[in-house]
Parts: structure tokens; C-alpha cells; sequence
């Protein structure tokens, strides 16, 4: 100060010891801030005017009020080297002496053992006294004792490692140092200092230094894996590397890391702000020279650094923790794709056996079909053709005789008939391929419908040199319900095969008869003939449609391969179904076997 501002602070200081007064103060105190001390000296006057104040105030407005003080020149030393924060909160601890601790008197006091100053004990020594009959706050003034103690010795240290890492004032390097029984990481940084002389000020760079101990630093990087919720594989380990020293994480099943399999440099960067105060003329001389250094930046009133040197580098690598273990994990995935890749062949074998064979059915359903045009155009041709022959021998009068024009009437008769026949069975089919043909059922006699039926095919099978035969019957009325009509068609349909494929001379079997074995009666009609028969392999293909034994070209009996698959429609619509008992030069019998009701 200059020797006005002394002679001015000595006269406060000689009137705060003779009286502790408000009003002895308000006098030496104005008189003092007419000098324009520094602002340091000011709040130093400040307090002395406010501790002699709060003598006059009850105990808990005076703790507020010191601890409002202590709060808003937190950063101020007195003229003795102590902060005004510290000497504000012993002036509260000496007034709850009188009205207890309060909470906010407590977090003051644990906000001066995280920055300690010589007299943080003496501190701590009165608060046990406050709070002796405390036993919670007792124990909780212990707790602050081990942490002073911690944070005193991280000071001594701190004190030894500023003398390293500086070049310049500017911190470069960051340190292990062993000491205390124990290993310390210490992060050094840039800070400053504001002096005065003279009535001016300065600003002075010094290293910053903080250490924390190993134990601090493991648990810090164990916290952060776990919070960043890494997942990896139980054969997979996490390792972290600070300034070339590895960093101990908890391992999973407590074996060492392996080999490195990757790894990542990181660096620990937070920016570093200060707030600044306008009111405070020093204060905007220390942000104007903070301003002025290369790589900082203003944002509002934050000052902040970025790229301090004080930073540290970490790597973390990720390590083979358990080799057995991801080989098995290995061999398990390796046997799963191996049935994945065998499944999806499987399937593509099977696809392409599928995709074949429905290639080859549509190949043969195609020569079925053009073998049916082929049949049906043959049959159709040759039946109208004879029969316009006939019809135009007759018109022209040809044929005189009168037993000759009867044998063409009734050939022409006939081929009529087996044209109708036939052309019903066409209809049919496309009805059934279309979904549209449907059966009346009602009460019908299905012996006399055989007997009918087996009457209206007897000429044909004359004209064919084949006797047709009608079977004794089980009973001469046999009623159920059915459609006549479809069942007459299937019944001529099976009697028309047995007839073409029997030799002149033989003869075809027709008949009816009652199956009462079982829950279930039925009644059977069967076609019976001496033919060349039907291999076993063929009884189930036969009633396919547009299927015929052998080729086109060789086929010597009429037909076009449908009249089996009309029989099978019909006798499954009757809920009953068509059996086949023949072998080659055995003939064949085919019986239609119906559910008859009780």
C-alpha cells in the first residue's frame, strides 16, 4: 500500500483493538476506503467492520451473515496469510456456540477441509467441541479429520512436485511419484496469481498441482467403464493405461489380461472456466491478461482453456482374457454355421428335388393333355364320320334293302349313343375341374339301377362280341340315398372299359351285393371282365386324369383317360370309394363300395 493507505489501515486496525464497536469502526473504516486501497485491503477493512457488527445481532443471523461474507471473497487473504473464508467461519463456529450448529455452518466447514489452510485443525477442534454431545456429528467431525489429514498431505506433496514439470511458469508434464506409503498420480496445470506493488498489479504463472491417490484413480476408471455400459464377450478384458502406468480394473473371473487384441489413445480434456466479476477492479485486470494468452477464448464471462498441456494421455486396450474360452465359443459358432450351411444345402436339395418333380408332372400333365385333344378329336372323328357316311347312303338311296337300312339305323343308333356317352363324360370333367358339378342326393334303388344300367349296355356289348352278365342280388331292393343319374355314369363308365378291354366271347360280370360285417354296412357294385389286367404298380395312376397304359400310337381300345377319374369323383362324393383287384392275365374286377344307413 502507500503511506497514506498504511497510515489509514494502521489507524483501523489500532481502533478495532481498543474497541470492538460498530460505531468505533465506522469512522477509520470510511476514512480508510476514501485512500482507494487495493481491493484485498478493502474486504479485509469489510470484515472487521462486520465481525464487530455481528457481535450486536442475534447468533443465528451473525452465522448467515459471516458465512454470506466467507462466500463472497472466498478467494481473499488477510494481512496474517489466512483467507477471510477462514476467519469468517471461526467467527461462526464461536457464535453457534450459543445456538448450535446449523446445516448451513456445517457444509462451510467441509467446504474448508476439501481446500484446507493452516488453520482448517483448529477449525475441525472447535466443532468437536461444538458437537460433543453428538455422537452422529462427532463421528462425522472424525471423518472430516481423516480427510484434512489426506488433503494436508496431498498439499506437502503437491508442494515437492511444483518444482518439476515447468518451463517458462507452464506446466508439461503430468507425474507417478511414490510417497506416503503409497503411489500418487499428480496432474499439473497452469494457474495464476494476481500481485500488487505499488499500487499496481500483475499477474504471475505457476504450476498448479493435484494428486490423487492410485486407489482414487482405479476407482474413477472402474466407474467410468461400468457407467459407459461396455459389453464385450467373457473371453474379452479391459485394460487402461495412464501416463505408462496400467490402471487395475475388476477383472471377471480375477486372471490377468492376455495378449492385446486393439487399442485406443484417449486424452482427459474438461474445460477450465472462471467466472468473472465486474465489480472488482483487479479482477478485470487478471481476465484482461488471461485474455491475452494465445488459445483462449471468451464465451459471455467464461474464460476458457482448451489444450492446457496439463491434460493426461490414457490408452485403453482391449485384451484376450480366457484363450480356451474363445476357442470354444469358436467351435460352437463354427458348428453352428456348419448346420446352418448343411440346413440351407438340405433345403436347396430338396427345393431342387421338389422344383423337378413338379417340372416332371407338368411335362407328363402336358402330354396327358395333348394325348387327350388326340384322343378325343380320334374318338369324335371317326363314330361322325361313319355316321355321315351312312346317313348320306341312305339319303341317296343306296341302300334298298330294307333289313340292310335297318342294321345302319341302328349302327348309327349306336355310334350316337357312344358319342353321347362320351360327350357326357367331357362335360363332366370340366364340370369337376371347375368346381361346379354337384350331385343331387335322394332316395334311390340301387339294384334296379344296376339292372337298368347292365339292360342299356347289353347291345353294345353284343356288338362287341361280349356277353354281359348280371349276378344273382344279396336283395331285390336296395334303397339309399345317392344321385341315380352320377351313379348310373360311373357304373356304365366301368362296364364300357370292361367290355373294350375283354376279347370276343368272354364275359363281363355285373352285380350287387350287401356288406353287413361291421359298424358300418355298405353295399357293393362290381364290374368284373377277363381282360389283360392291370399291373399293381398302375391301380392307383389309372384314375388320374388323361392317364392310358402304354403309348397313343399303339393303343387299340377307344377311349381318352377321364372316365376312371369321372368314377373316382363321383364315388368320393358319395362319401365311398372304388377298390381294384386285378393282375396282368387275371382280368380285373372293380367294385364302387357305398355307406348304406341301418
Amino acid at each position: 500500500m502507500s503511506p497514506a493507505q498504511h497510515r489509514a489501515w494502521a489507524a483501523l486496525c489500532g481502533a478495532s483493538y481498543a474497541s470492538a464497536s460498530p460505531s468505533n469502526l465506522a469512522g477509520p473504516t470510511q476514512a480508510f476506503q476514501q485512500t482507494c486501497p487495493p481491493p484485498s485491503a478493502l474486504a479485509c477493512a469489510d470484515f472487521m467492520l462486520l465481525r464487530a457488527r455481528s457481535q450486536t445481532l442475534p447468533s443465528t443471523n451473525a452465522i448467515n451473515q459471516l458465512l454470506d461474507f466467507a462466500g463472497h471473497y472466498d478467494d481473499v487473504i488477510s494481512e496474517t496469510g489466512v483467507p477471510l473464508r477462514t476467519l469468517a467461519l471461526a467467527e461462526a463456529l464461536r457464535r453457534a456456540r450459543d445456538c448450535g450448529p446449523t446445516e448451513r455452518l456445517w457444509e462451510a466447514l467441509q467446504s474448508e477441509v476439501s481446500s484446507p489452510s493452516a488453520l482448517a485443525p483448529v477449525l475441525l477442534d472447535e466443532a468437536g467441541r461444538l458437537v460433543a454431545g453428538n455422537p452422529q456429528l462427532s463421528e462425522t467431525v472424525n471423518a472430516m479429520r481423516v480427510l484434512l489429514a489426506d488433503k494436508l498431505a496431498q498439499t506437502e506433496l503437491a508442494a515437492a512436485v511444483q518444482q518439476t514439470g515447468k518451463l517458462n511458469g507452464v506446466t508439461t508434464t503430468n507425474l507417478w511419484v511414490n510417497a506416503m506409503n503409497q503411489r500418487w498420480f499428480c496432474i499439473l496445470s497452469a494457474a495464476f496469481s494476481q500481485n500488487f506493488t505499488a499500487g499496481h498489479s500483475y499477474i504471475q504463472n505457476f504450476t498448479a498441482v493435484n494428486c490423487y491417490p492410485q486407489s482414487v484413480v482405479e476407482r474413477g476408471f472402474a466407474d467410468a467403464v461400468k457407467e459407459a455400459g461396455i459389453s464385450l464377450p467373457d473371453y474379452f478384458s479391459i485394460s487402461v493405461e495412464l501416463e505408462g502406468r496400467s490402471i487395475s480394473l475388476p477383472s471377471r473371473d480375477g486372471k490377468p489380461a492376455g495378449d492385446v487384441l486393439a487399442e485406443a489413445q484417449f486424452r482427459m480434456s474438461q474445460r477450465a472456466g472462471m467466472r468473472l466479476r465486474d465489480s472488482r477492479r483487479g479482477q478485470e485486470q487478471l481476465a484482461a491478461a488471461l485474455l491475452a494468452r494465445p488459445g483462449s477464448t471468451q464465451e459471455g464471462k467464461d474464460i476458457f482453456f482448451e489444450n492446457m498441456p496439463g491434460h493426461p494421455q490414457f490408452t485403453i486396450q482391449i485384451r484376450l482374457a480366457n484363450r480356451s474360452l474363445l476357442y470354444a465359443r469358436q467351435r460352437r459358432l463354427q458348428f453352428i454355421f456348419g448346420i446352418l450351411i448343411a440346413a440351407s444345402a438340405l433345403s436347396a436339395l430338396i427345393g431342387f428335388v421338389a422344383a423337378y418333380r413338379a417340372f416332371r408332372r407338368q411335362q407328363r400333365l402336358s402330354e396327358m393333355k395333348s394325348n387327350f385333344v388326340s384322343g378325343v378329336s380320334h374318338e369324335l372323328r371317326a363314330p361322325i364320320a361313319s355316321v355321315r357316311l351312312m346317313a348320306e347312303n341312305l339319303e341317296l338311296g343306296k341302300i334298298p334293302d330294307a333289313p340292310r337300312q335297318r342294321e345302319y339305323f341302328h349302327f348309327i343308333v349306336q355310334e350316337c349313343r357312344r358319342l353321347s356317352s362320351l360327350i357326357e363324360n367331357i362335360l363332366d370333367f370340366s364340370r369337376i375341374e371347375q368346381g361346379r358339378k354337384q350331385y343331387e342326393l335322394e332316395p334311390s334303388d340301387l339294384a334296379a339301377l344296376t339292372r337298368t344300367t347292365v339292360k342299356l349296355m347289353e347291345p353294345y356289348a353284343a356288338e362287341k362280341g361280349v356277353v354281359l352278365r348280371l349276378e344273382a342280388m344279396d336283395s331285390p331292393v336296395i334303397q339309399t340315398e345317392a344321385d341315380g343319374r352320377a351313379l348310373q355314369q360311373a357304373l356304365v363308365n366301368l362296364i364300357d372299359n370292361a367290355v373294350k378291354h375283354s376279347p370276343k366271347g368272354e364275359t363281363v360280370s355285373v352285380g350287387i351285393e350287401l356288406k353287413n360285417g361291421g359298424d358300418a354296412p355298405a353295399v357293393r357294385l362290381f364290374v368284373a371282365d377277363h381282360g389283360p389286367g392291370i399291373p399293381r404298380g398302375e391301380h392307383e395312376r389309372i384314375f388320374e386324369r388323361f392317364y392310358r397304359l402304354g403309348s397313343e400310337l399303339r393303343r387299340e381300345t377307344q377311349g381318352v383317360g377321364i372316365g376312371l377319374s369321372v368314377v373316382k369323383h363321383i364315388v368320393d362324393a358319395h362319401h365311398g370309394r372304388v377298390i381294384v383287384q386285378s393282375a396282368p392275365g387275371q382280368g380285373s374286377r372293380f367294385t364302387i363300395e357305398l355307406p348304406l344307413k341301418k
